[in-house]
């Protein structure tokens, strides 16, 4: 793979979910040298009105925060170099996760804590959405009590409904041929007053939304490729009509977008349908308006004939179902404590001669970092746990070999786990950007000590 090409990455966290700052009052007070300066530029959330306001000019960090890295273009599938050649090599991955550890205070392009968590399987990745949600600009850290941090609902103040990817991750996301994604969240329980109502403000006399221009300005600003769109509380069924619009009209200028299978058409109620159908489809492809967005996440709770239904569906809309629609896995919840039942969902996506019906979505695949605990996961000596574990969540094999004390972690295969899980690799074909005999990397993961230049 690319290398990540920062030093990684942020604090000892509060809980096994959030990273907070060092410093702070949940920080690992060991480490007090490891604060953020006090001008060191750090992302934040936006809520609706931050988006209709937002000047790059009005934000000092704006400049510092920017993705310099093109989208670089794949080479064609190469079945010789595959893992399985009989993979097709169509299906797509969307990967939902934490940048950095699931950074909530202080997501930094740059940090200077070692083993932060870096994802390092982007060959099987053409999305990375980041996953966690994050405090608007000047919130102050106290608000967030031991109450907030023990239950993420208590979070609803100035919490952003919008959250852009972390710009290093962008990067190399782009390095490797993967579109960066932000995400918008509503939900009924987190975000206080805010709902998608703020993204449709202000509409123009020409039905056009002020917000979609803004956010399309943003993508382009900071230089990722798209939103995944999770309107998980209901929507006004006589605004249906209209959030459509406000979609379409970011789509139209090129940016990507997921809807996640939640708020149902034509009522906006949110009804989880586990496969793309009538009720869901217009979210994607409406058959007055055309394109809405460009796919869906499907919910987690299907069946290898709904997926079958799903992939059928797509194709009668005029759409592919490998571009258009994701099965969802719940990689963070199940974690590989539970893995065998994501196993069963892998495997009904595969139709009697073995290939997928549709695409892989996943949320949460930053547990392998984080599951191992505050007490572990930001500490170099164990990331060699860290590294296994995630070798065998993406590949379905690891190095961690029966009796071995190196590795104690118990969730590491070491070649007698009975669970049937195969990896994310055994449905995703390789993907890789270099396409001749000269390029540029420096094999590495983005870890690192020290900064070398030329060898000093």
């Amino acid at each position: 793979m690319l290398s990540m090409a920062t030093l990684a990455a942020l604090a000892a966290p509060a809980s096994a979910t959030d990273t907070m700052p060092w410093g702070g009052q949940y920080a690992d007070t060991s480490h007090p040298e490891q604060s953020a300066g006090a001008n060191q530029p750090y992302q934040h959330g936006y809520t609706g009105l931050d988006i209709l306001n937002w000047n790059p000019d009005a934000d000092k960090d704006s400049e510092y925060l920017r993705s310099r890295v093109p989208l670089q273009t794949r080479i064609a599938a190469n079945a010789a170099t595959q893992k399985d050649p009989n993979l097709p090599a169509d299906t797509e991955m969307f990967n939902l996760a934490g940048d950095y550890g699931n950074a909530f205070f202080e997501s930094f392009h740059d940090n200077n804590v070692f083993s932060q968590y870096l994802f390092n399987y982007w060959q099987y990745t053409d999305y990375y959405g980041t996953w966690h949600g994050q405090p608007t600009a000047n919130v102050p850290k106290s608000l967030y009590d031991e109450k907030a941090q023990s239950d993420w609902t208590q979070k609803w103040f100035e919490f952003g409904t919008l959250n852009l990817p972390n710009a290093a991750y962008t990067n190399v996301a782009h390095k490797n041929g993967a579109k960066s994604i932000a995400t918008i969240f509503y939900s009924g329980n987190d975000r206080g007053e805010q709902t998608y109502k703020d993204l449709l403000q202000g509409k123009r006399a020409d039905g056009t939304y002020p917000v979609a221009d803004k956010l399309v300005e943003i993508a382009k600003y900071y230089g990722f490729d798209g939103y995944f769109v999770n309107q998980e509380s209901s929507v006004n069924s006589a605004d249906v009509p209209a959030y459509q619009d406000f979609m379409k009209q970011i789509i139209d200028q090129g940016i990507y977008i997921q809807w996640y299978d939640s708020a149902t058409y034509p009522n906006g109620g949110v009804s989880y349908q586990n496969m793309f159908n009538d009720a869901n489809s217009p979210w994607v492809q409406d058959p007055n308006k055309g394109k809405i967005s460009d796919s869906i996440f499907l919910n987690y709770w299907f069946s290898g004939n709904m997926l079958q239904d799903s992939a059928d569906h797509a194709k009668s809309l005029g759409i592919d179902p490998k571009y258009a629609v994701f099965a969802g896995i719940e990689a963070g919840q199940k974690k590989f404590g539970s893995i065998a039942s994501n196993a069963n969902y892998m495997n009904v996506n595969l139709d009697a001669d073995g290939k997928p019906y549709v695409s892989l979505a996943a949320l949460g695949t930053d547990f392998v970092s984080h599951e191992l605990g505050d007490d572990k996961k930001v500490y170099p000596k164990y990331q060699n746990q860290v590294f296994d574990r995630e070798r065998r969540l993406w590949t379905g094999s690891s190095t961690g070999e029966k009796g071995t004390t190196d590795i104690s972690d118990p969730y590491i295969d070491d070649g007698t786990s009975s669970d049937s899980w195969k990896g994310f690799a055994s449905q995703i074909a390789e993907r890789s950007v270099i396409g001749g005999p000269v390029f540029s990397t420096s094999f590495n993961t983005g870890h690192g000590l020290e900064w070398r230049d030329n060898g000093e």
